[in-house]
């Protein structure tokens, strides 16, 4: 079962139900306002102090009628009646805290709006709060449907020319109904790649203003901000 990942983004919005995910509302002597902590329980006991919140992972899949999306312009989450008329970009959940979000599938149950929408792991909620908020993260998809080509083959590196040209990747879900999720690498730049970008900026500096030293570099950035800030 093959997999790829799609960069997906993470939305915190606040919620009237008790939840695990708070945001501090007043501050305590070891927390200031706009904390954010996990709840092993929930926050009942603190929600003078707490406002619940669910987090919701979103991503650019195409939406259906039926399917629960995000309005980023409005900030709010709803269920899909008709893909007509929608003001806004809407956004599709994959993912959430929030149980109340609901679907129907026969497969699993005959009665309507019987399944939870899936949902991020323990350890991405933990690592959520404790880092202050994930704007973005990478999510893995699965193509269940592999060519016998490619199963009879001891393939390394990409695989993906061996899928068909309308290849359709499904969210790759566990047996706990949790996603599986990555964090966005940031890249490394080799000397050389930096070298390069630095070396155009030096000799603008020096066209424009006649000092190479570093003195002169420096007067020509503080110029430069003054001017372009």
């Amino acid at each position: 079962m093959e997999v790829k990942s799609k960069k997906c983004k993470v939305v915190m919005l606040p919620t009237e139900k008790i939840s695990n995910i708070g945001i501090c509302i007043k501050p305590m002597s070891d927390v200031e306002v706009g904390d954010i902590k996990y709840f092993v329980s929930n926050m009942l006991m603190s929600l003078g102090y707490w406002q619940p919140q669910h987090l919701y992972i979103t991503s650019e899949d195409e939406i259906k009628e039926g399917e629960y999306g995000y309005d980023p312009i409005i900030n709010k989450v709803f269920k899909i009646k008709s893909l007509i008329g929608l003001p806004n970009k809407v956004y599709k959940i994959i993912a959430t805290t929030d149980k109340s979000l609901k679907y129907t599938n026969h497969r699993i149950s005959p009665v309507p709006n019987f399944c939870n929408l899936p949902q991020p792991s323990k350890g991405f909620i933990e690592k959520y709060c404790k880092v202050g908020g994930i704007d973005e993260v990478m999510v893995e998809y699965e193509y269940a449907e592999v060519s016998a080509k490619f199963k009879n083959a001891q393939i390394k590196g990409d695989w993906s020319k061996y899928l068909p040209e309308n290849a359709e990747f499904n969210l790759k879900i566990n047996s706990h109904n949790e996603i599986t999720i990555h964090p966005i690498k940031e890249r490394m730049y080799s000397r050389k790649e930096l070298l390069d970008f630095v070396s155009p900026l030096i000799g603008k500096l020096e066209s424009e203003f006649g000092d190479p030293t570093k003195e002169g570099i420096e007067i020509a950035k503080e110029k430069w901000i003054k001017g372009n800030l």
